[in-house]
Order: C-alpha cells, then structure tokens, then sequence
C-alpha cells in the first residue's frame, strides 16, 4: 500500500469539474429519488438550490444513472445573445454540451413525458426565434438518444435571465410549445436549473404563471451537505485517496473546520479540501491543525478575493458592527430575518459587558447590507427576510474574526492577502 502512487490532486478534488467524479460522488438518496421519479414523470422540472450546492452533479448523475442523453442549453450565453436560438443552432449543429451519460440502451416507453395537449401563438416574439429552430433541436436530440433512452434538455443557470422579462417569457413559451403535438412528439423533457430565491421572481416575471407553473415539477431544493457528509468527503480523498498522515485526533478537528469554513457548500468544500491536499504535498503527506490559518488565507487569497475586498470595505470599529457580523456569520438558516439573528447576538453576546444592539439597528444594518453595491446580501423577495448574495461572504465573515481574541474584544484578521 505504501508504495501505491497516489492520484493527482486535480482529478481527487475537482470544484468545477464538469463531469462527475463518481468515486468522490456523495449521494443525496432522497432527492435522487425525486427526481428520477420526476424524471419519469409527465412534467418539466425545476432543479433549485444555492450557488455551489451541487445541482450540476446530482442530475449528471441521475441522468446517467437513467442512462439519459441530454443537451444544455448555458442561460449565460443566452442572456449575451438576447435570444435562445443561438445554442439551439449548436445542438442542431453537432456544437452543443450533449452527452450520453449511459452505458446500455434502455426501453421503457414508460420513462416518455406524457404532454396535453396544448396550442401556442406569435411564440416568435418572444426571444425563442423561429419555433422551427426549436423543433429541430428537439429533433436531434430525439435522434442522438434513439427511440429508447430518456433524452432531456437542460436549462443551466436561470438566474443569469431572471431579471430579462424577454428571455423569461422566451422560457416560458418554450415550456408551453412542448405541449403542441408538433413539439411533444419528440419525447423531450425540459431541466431547468437555478438559485432557489430567483426561481420566485422567475414565477413573478410570467404572465402566464399559472399556465406555465402546471407543467413544471418543482423537486426539493438541492441543500447544503451535512457535517456528516463533508466529514466523510473529506475522510474519503485526504485519507483514503490520497493517503495524507494525520496527528491522532488531528482528521476529526479538520474535518469539522471544513464544515465550518464551507458552510456545507460542496463547492467550497471541495476547494479547500483541494488547498488542503497541497499544503500535505509540501509537509512530506502530513497535514495537522495548526496548518488550517494558512489554508484559511490560500482561500481567501485564491478563491474569494473580491468578495473578501468587499467585506472589508464595509466593516467598521464599532463593537456592535462587529457583534452583527460575527452572528450572522453564525447563524445555520440560509435564509433568516431580524429575530434569528437577534437570537444569534443573545447567545453569542447575552453574558458581556459592552451590550448589544438594539433590534431597529439588526434591522437597519441588514438592510445596508442588502443595499450595498454589490450587495453582500439580498430581500427574498418583498419581506423582510434575507440570504447571503453569495454564500462566500459568509464564508469570509466566518474567516475574518481572530480565533485567538474574546467575544468581549472582537478584532477583525487583516489577511494580508497580497502576498
């Protein structure tokens, strides 16, 4: 075993890996279940969830579980183009992201979208171009699948068109023409994939919405991972994969750092286990706890550098300004308002001397926050209620306070980080 070479670090952890890397894979049994079973179903279907959180890789998964070939179609590139047109073309031209995720061919007429059905007019004024070109992407990918295989076209990215009513509209013809016998005889289903707040504007910004939300099946939010599941990420690359020494005692308290310094997100948690690994490849293979400072700054400075910069500039000295921060870098909720995090500074806080703030100044500082340009947090929606922007910002709330001072004396870590 010792004298096994050990994988390349790039191919254990791999944060923006476009494929899945199965061996690292952790499974979600539950919500891989929804969406087989929604996939099976006779609705398009929304995959939500936080930035980072995994969506891309569970329905890769899935999809090749079900030995599906799907396209995608990049709402990024679509928000560039003012038009979906562009990447249906690609498909239609052998040029788009298609993929044939299974390895047998499988036949159940059973696993087909099961359309009403439905009638759509003047689609072409609605950023979709000629319904024709629509039709023909649907085509090709019916043909690339065969009759048998489940053949699905992937919406990435929503959130990139959320805030253009055109395209949104575009988007939602496209979901109404699957129902016409023209289009539906195709045999293919509709992924959309996006942020979980932006998906409640995306309903809002329809006209039609409740025409379109009837042939959409919404699964359960792609969430982040459990301290268990990072825990076990984390135990099956650093150990097991690339067999890193630890002190005894050593792995348990990293792992939990991992958790906390990636909230869950297993993007993040992928790239510091990433930072971990060739910080053990300059300590001869050993990694131990006073090691984790210096991979709290390689990620700061390698992965979260504007967002970092942004934090910095609207922190003041105030010691309540302080206290504020600190909490809510705390609190567990993804989305919280005024009394969560009034509860977070009474735990936090309740049993010092210098006082904490009144609840009109959580408010009013939650607020600013929202209102910063770029926001460091954003409303849901029209309440009071709020989530982190990005959730690296929490993140950098989390890393910026010195472990080594008291709740009593808050000091900000000034991270060199330019060097």
């Amino acid at each position: 075993m010792a004298s096994e070479k050990r994988p390349p670090i790039n191919e254990v952890f791999t944060p923006r890996g476009g494929t899945v890397n199965r061996e690292m894979y952790i499974e979600r049994r539950d919500i891989e279940k929804e969406l087989r079973r929604a996939l099976q179903g006779s609705l398009n279907i929304v995959v939500h969830g936080d930035s980072g959180a995994g969506k891309s890789w569970l329905y890769k998964k899935v999809l090749g579980d079900l030995s599906a070939v799907y396209d995608t179609v990049n709402c990024t590139t679509v928000a560039t183009d003012g038009t979906f047109d562009k990447e249906f073309r690609n498909i239609i031209n052998g040029e788009g992201n298609h993929t044939k995720t299974g390895f047998t061919e499988k036949k159940n007429a059973e696993a087909n979208a099961v359309f009403a059905k439905g009638s759509i007019e003047h689609a072409a004024e609605y950023a979709i171009g000629e319904p024709e070109v629509f039709a023909k992407c649907l085509m090709q990918l019916r043909k690339r699948a065969g009759e048998g295989a489940p053949a699905v076209l992937v919406i990435e990215n929503l959130e990139e068109i959320i805030s253009a009513p055109k395209l949104m509209q575009g988007l939602a013809r496209l979901i109404i023409l699957l129902d016409d016998e023209r289009y539906s005889k195709y045999r293919i289903k509709l992924l959309i994939v996006g942020v979980p707040a932006d998906l409640q504007s995306y309903y809002q910004n329809i006209a039609n919405q409740r025409t379109v939300a009837n042939r959409l099946c919404e699964i359960p939010q792609v969430g982040r991972l459990t301290e268990g599941q990072v825990g076990q990420f984390a135990s099956r690359g650093l150990l097991h994969k690339l067999r890193i020494n630890f002190r005894i005692g050593g792995l348990e308290y990293i792992q939990g750092h991992i958790y906390f310094v990636s909230a869950g997100i297993p993007q993040l948690m992928q790239q510091y286990c990433e930072i971990l690994a060739h910080m053990a490849v300059e300590r001869d293979w050993s990694l131990s706890v006073d090691c984790l400072p210096d991979a709290d700054k390689r990620l700061l400075k390698n992965n979260l550098l504007s967002i970092y910069s942004t934090v910095c500039s609207y922190v003041s000295d105030e010691v309540k300004h302080h206290q504020i921060l600190y909490s809510m870098g705390r609190i567990t909720k993804e989305i919280f308002d005024v009394n969560d995090l009034e509860k977070a500074i009474r735990f936090d806080f309740g049993g010092v001397d210098v006082g904490t703030p009144s609840r009109l100044s959580l408010a009013k500082n939650l607020a600013a926050l929202a209102d910063l340009n770029p926001p460091i947090l954003k409303r849901l929606g029209k309440t009071k209620r709020f989530y982190f922007s990005d959730p690296r910002y929490l993140i950098c709330i989390r890393l910026m306070f010195d472990n080594k001072s008291s709740k009593s004396v808050l000091r900000i870590e000034r991270f060199d980080i330019g060097n």
